[in-house]
């Protein structure tokens, strides 16, 4: 009886045996699959979606570089134009200079408080009451004005400023500033 025991033992182990060699297979089939994807993805799929958020970002870059200029460019024409433009924004009622607005108006940048009360006391006094009447205009009605004023500078010179004001809407179609 012992030496069928240790023939039933033998082949048992050598049965395990086998299913081991057939796991240890399977394992390297799917490690292999596994890194076969890892590849494809990265070549395949990875890598295009990094050049193509490369070329995005260079586009960017181009674009601000492009804005970048082309502020200069306009902030240049506004001086040798002495022009200038603004904006009024209706919910914090301050208001937004271009540097040749400083100019204009004979106001140091750092020392000008840029509210409603504030730039209304630098226009004539003779010229205020139509300017308000505009600005209300166009806040409560929207549109555009044509406005010719006088600013009084803080040396005691006056400046004659034609203005062409237009009202802006915000998307849910409100008023939300004046420019």
């Amino acid at each position: 009886l012992e030496p069928l025991l240790d023939a039933a033992v033998d082949e048992y182990e050598q049965i395990g045996r086998d299913a081991i060699l057939r796991i240890e297979r399977f394992e390297i089939g799917i490690w292999l699959a596994t890194i076969f994807t890892l590849l494809f993805e990265i070549g395949f799929i990875f890598r295009p979606f990094e050049k193509h958020v490369q070329r995005t970002l260079q586009s960017l870059h181009d674009s601000i570089n492009e804005l970048t200029s082309t502020r200069k460019r306009l902030i240049s024409a506004q001086k040798l134009a002495l022009v200038g433009d603004w904006e009024f924004d209706l919910d914090s009622r301050k208001f937004t200079w271009s540097d040749m607005i400083y100019t204009i108006c004979g106001v140091k940048k750092d020392d000008s408080n840029l509210s409603y009360v504030s730039v209304l006391k630098l226009i004539h006094p003779e010229d205020r009451k139509r300017i308000r009447s505009c600005i209300k205009k166009l806040v409560l009605q929207g549109g555009n004005e044509n406005l010719e004023f006088r600013v009084k500078r803080p040396d005691g010179s006056e400046r004659l400023v034609y203005q062409y004001a237009t009202a802006r809407k915000d998307g849910k179609g409100r008023i939300h500033k004046i420019a």
